[in-house]
């Protein structure tokens, strides 16, 4: 089975998104790369060329959106979509993040995000059953 997955969303949602990680990792798949724990401005390069690896073997790429613009997750989405990669949009509960997305519409996050989500290319994941469900269903 192949099992490497690489999560890409907003650094402002690291915390969130660490959690998202470790409960991918409890069903059985490796994160590529683990984000999350990285400082901002240290080892750019090194954090750059470790990005491109995990992308170049992740199975599944799994685009976070959160309405957040954010050029580093949407490089990553063209990077993985140039790869072939099986790309899935995961859209956060709006109760997970309390004042950044309460009481904000789905298609006013969709606006905010790049056009390649816009266009309604990937398959999009509202849960994370969901999201738990799309990484088996295309091994």
């Amino acid at each position: 089975m192949k099992n490497n997955v690489y999560i890409a969303g907003s650094w402002k949602n690291r915390i969130v998104i660490k959690q998202l990680m470790k409960d991918i990792e409890s069903w059985g798949y490796k994160i590529t790369v683990d984000w999350t724990e990285h400082k901002r401005k240290e080892n750019i390069m090194e954090y750059a060329q470790e990005y491109l690896k995990g992308l170049k073997e992740c199975d599944y790429f799994v685009y976070c959106m959160d309405g957040i613009k954010s050029i580093g997750k949407n490089f990553e989405l063209g990077y993985a979509t140039a790869l072939d990669k099986h790309v899935g949009v995961y859209v956060f509960d709006n109760n997970i993040f309390g004042p950044n997305l309460k009481n904000v519409s789905f298609d006013k996050i969709v606006d905010k995000e790049c056009i390649f989500i816009r266009a309604n290319m990937y398959q999009v994941l509202h849960t994370l059953d969901e999201l738990k469900n799309w990484l088996p269903s295309i091994t």
